[in-house]
C-alpha cells in the first residue's frame, strides 16, 4: 500500500495501520469470514485475503467481496497467494495449486462470466502429494528466477512460471445435432 500503511492480517480479521491511526475490519464492517490465513497487494494495489474455510476477499476501494468454492475457487481454505507477471493469482490449498486469471474475478462479479474458472495442478502434473501446507511459515516462495515453491505434505512443489505449458480446463463436448451438406443426419444410426 502507500508509505507508512501497515496491513496485518488475523485470525480475528484485518488491520490496517497509518499514523498511529488504527481500523479493524471484521464482520461488524464487510469482512464477514475474519480468520485470515493469507493476503497480497497485487500490482495495481487490490488486497486478496485468503481464509481458512471462507474463501478468499478482494478489498477494493473499501468493499470486500468474497469468492468461494461454489464461485469457482478449488477449495475455501486458501493458505497462499501470489501474483505472476501474466496476472494470474496463484493459490495453495489443501486439494493442490491452482492459479485463477485476475481479470476473472472482476468479470465474474460483474456478471461477464457465469463461472471463475480455476485452473488446477496436482499430482497428474508431478506433485507427490496435493495437499499444501498452512500451518507454517512461509506458505509460500517466488524465487528471482520466477519460480514458486510451495510446501506439501510430502516436500515442495516447484512451478517454475517460464517453463509452465498453458493448461486450461477445458469442457466436455456434447454433439446433438449434426448436418451434413445441409441435412440432418440420425446420430443413433450406424
Amino acid at each position: 500500500d502507500s508509505p507508512g500503511v501497515i496491513w496485518v492480517g488475523t485470525s480475528n480479521g484485518l488491520i490496517r495501520m497509518e499514523d498511529q491511526v488504527i481500523k479493524i475490519y471484521n464482520a461488524d464492517n464487510g469482512l464477514g469470514f475474519s480468520h485470515l490465513t493469507a493476503g497480497l497487494i497485487d500490482s495495481e494495489g487490490t488486497i486478496w485475503l485468503g481464509t481458512n474455510g471462507g474463501g478468499i476477499y478482494c478489498f477494493m476501494e473499501g468493499v470486500f467481496t468474497l469468492y468461494t468454492k461454489s464461485d469457482g475457487l478449488l477449495y475455501d481454505s486458501i493458505w497462499s497467494i501470489v501474483e505472476d507477471d501474466e496476472k494470474n493469482l496463484w493459490m495453495s490449498c489443501d486439494q493442490g495449486i491452482f492459479r485463477i486469471n485476475k481479470q476473472s474475478f472482476f468479470d465474474y462479479s460483474n456478471g461477464k462470466i457465469d463461472q471463475l474458472h480455476a485452473v488446477a495442478y496436482g499430482i497428474s502434473d508431478g506433485m507427490k502429494s496435493i495437499e499444501c501446507n498452512g500451518s507454517g511459515n512461509p506458505v509460500l516462495l517466488r524465487k528471482k528466477d520466477n519460480s514458486l515453491w510451495f510446501p506439501t505434505l510430502e516436500g515442495i512443489a516447484i512451478i517454475d512460471l517460464k517453463r509452465i505449458k498453458s493448461k486450461r480446463n477445458i469442457p466436455p463436448v456434447f454433439v446433438e445435432k449434426l448436418t451434413i451438406n445441409g441435412r440432418p443426419c440420425d446420430m443413433k444410426a450406424n
